[in-house]
């Protein structure tokens, strides 16, 4: 019964550990995107936006993150052009289309993928988007940021988390184990002796009369 418990609650932590981890990524997510649109952003009111691979090039060599990429919308195609002219992928397509983001956990693999859309706003990060983009209006997707975060380092801490936690655990169920043995037993043989001892004391007392 206790064991069942035990592992109950491991499998109960290891699958709250993952889930955090993965919610975690998806922060980490939403802040390479925030800091993305902001470059790019900066980079079209100073006339550098052809320099972008650069900045996208430094954040795919950064921790965890495995892959970046950015597509721009419809309506930034039809204004500045299809830039570097990547094809987005189904996933990439449908936030382009319906502006929703988009996750997913490959457990596999341990990468998370995440693709977050960028829409038309009057104050984004600052900056009026429809100033630069006049033939888009308040809500449209201009483009996405899609990325592949590594779950990898993550989720062997949690594994090694989680191990230690059952070695705690199982040391401890063997202490006290070990414990209730030995109380046992020095209670078994104290009550062996004084049935000795009493049977020792009636032999004699049997023999003095």
């Amino acid at each position: 019964m206790v064991v069942t418990a035990v592992v109950a609650m491991m499998l109960w932590l290891y699958s709250d550990q993952v889930r955090t981890t993965e919610e975690r990524a998806r922060q980490q997510a939403e802040n390479v995107h925030q800091m993305t649109m902001a470059s790019i952003t900066a980079m079209m009111l100073t006339g550098t936006v052809s320099q972008r691979a650069i900045y996208l090039d430094q954040v795919r060599n950064t921790q965890d993150i495995n892959d970046l990429r950015v597509l721009r919308g419809m309506p930034v195609v039809a204004l500045f052009g299809a830039g570097t002219g990547e094809a987005p992928t189904p996933a990439e397509q449908r936030v382009l289309d319906n502006g929703t983001a988009y996750f997913q956990h490959d457990s596999e693999q341990e990468v998370l993928t995440a693709i977050l859309p960028a829409k038309a706003a009057r104050n984004y990060l600052g900056k009026d988007c429809l100033g630069c983009h006049v033939n888009a209006k308040e809500g449209d997707v201009l483009g996405v940021v899609s990325m592949k975060i590594s779950l990898k380092e993550a989720t062997l801490a949690t594994q090694r988390f989680v191990v230690n936690l059952a070695l705690m655990i199982a040391a401890g169920l063997l202490v006290i184990t070990l414990a209730i043995v030995t109380a046992w037993t020095t209670s078994s043989n104290r009550t062996a002796m004084m049935k000795w001892a009493n049977f020792w004391q009636r032999w004699r007392s049997c023999n003095q009369i």
